[in-house]
Order: C-alpha cells, then sequence, then structure tokens
C-alpha cells in the first residue's frame, strides 16, 4: 500500500522523488494526464476525472488496478490517496471504484481552499 501512496506523491510532484532527483522529464507527467483523442477519460496509463464537492472543484488521475488497487492523486488538493482492496470476481463495472465515491468524502475532511498553483 506504501508502494501506492508513493505512487500517487510521485504523479503530484511532476515526475519528481522526494529528495527532487528528476525522474521524468519536465513536463511528462502533465502530459501524460492530458486527456487522449480517443478516449476523454484516459491519459498515458491514468485514468482521469473530475470532481465537484463543497464549492471545491478539480482533476483526479489514477492508477487502477485488478482487485480494487488504486492511487489517486488531485494536484489541486496536492493530495496522494491510495488504497488496496480484494474484488477480484468482478469482471465489470460493478467492482470499479468511481472518482465521484472517493474523492468528494476526503475533500470534506481536508481544507477548503485548493493549493496555489505551482
Amino acid at each position: 500500500l506504501r508502494d501506492y501512496g508513493r505512487l500517487g506523491l510521485f504523479a503530484l510532484n511532476e515526475g519528481r522523488l522526494p529528495d527532487g532527483t528528476e525522474v521524468l522529464p519536465e513536463g511528462w507527467m502533465s502530459q501524460s494526464a492530458t486527456p487522449s483523442a480517443a478516449y476523454p477519460g484516459y491519459g498515458y496509463l491514468w485514468w482521469l476525472g473530475d470532481f465537484n464537492t463543497n464549492g471545491t472543484s478539480g482533476r483526479v488521475i489514477s492508477a487502477q488496478g485488478n482487485g480494487a488497487q488504486y492511487a489517486f492523486a488531485v494536484p489541486s488538493l496536492d493530495l496522494a490517496v491510495a488504497f488496496t482492496g480484494s474484488r477480484y470476481a468482478f469482471k465489470d463495472a460493478e467492482g470499479k471504484m468511481d472518482v465521484a465515491q472517493v474523492v468528494p468524502p476526503i475533500v470534506a475532511c481536508t481544507r477548503s481552499e485548493p493549493k496555489p498553483p505551482r
């Protein structure tokens, strides 16, 4: 689970490690979270979504794996969320987590003002 969290933090830090080492080229992380022309809900292996709750809105990028393994990153709130599950039997959307289910309750428990742009 910690590695999922690290993945979310890596995304928030634009592809830099906690010590500042740049792993990805400048701008690559932002480009990877840009909606594709073929499917607007997907970037370069990132699922993309938007949320709006309690007057706070923003973009959510997420990595999602089989069995309910998730790493969510909300750049406007400088927020990374990771969790794991065991929903391996589901073959369709019934086992898929929606951004609208996850982010609003977390946002409701965090600060109300968005993070200033980097």
